[in-house]
């Protein structure tokens, strides 16, 4: 597969929401409703935080989109870091390296924005595969999340 690869803005939501709206709706069943805030993200580019890229295809279909949000580590001064925000891949070009071949696109791109460490989270009950461990990265901590309302 042919793909092309790009640093887009938030002004291309309507591809990014029936993507991720479609990935959400299969891999979330019974989950928190997916509601994104476009104004939040609208301000994180402005302030250099959000940084969107993404695979098309030859047809210029989105085809995949990651999202980071890139900041200085609170902890760790002088260490800037690339928090994903989403990774989504279309349903019907899952394995095929899209996203192994974007996750690569964007690791070069935050490279030169001076990120030194990315950190992906994966949910447990998402059925694809994920394909981080394969791209060099290492388990470095576990989340747990409780629901409280």
């Amino acid at each position: 597969m042919t793909l092309y690869f790009d640093k887009e803005t938030c002004g291309i939501r309507p591809e990014i929401d029936h993507l991720i709206a479609t990935y959400w709706q299969e891999e979330n069943k019974g989950h928190v409703p997916l509601r994104m805030d476009w104004e939040l993200y609208k301000t994180l580019e402005k302030n250099q935080i959000l940084y969107i890229y993404t695979a098309r295809s030859v047809r210029d279909t989105l085809v995949g989109v990651v999202m980071y949000n890139v900041v200085m580590h609170p902890h760790h001064m002088g260490h800037r870091v690339a928090e994903c925000d989403i990774l989504s891949v279309s349903l019907q070009d899952r394995g095929q390296g899209v996203g192994r071949k974007l996750l690569s696109y964007a690791e070069d791109k935050l490279k030169t924005l001076g990120v030194s460490e990315i950190v992906h989270r994966f949910k447990l009950p998402y059925t694809a595969t994920p394909l981080f461990i394969s791209q060099g990265y290492n388990a470095i901590e576990t989340v747990y999340s409780k629901k409280v309302a």
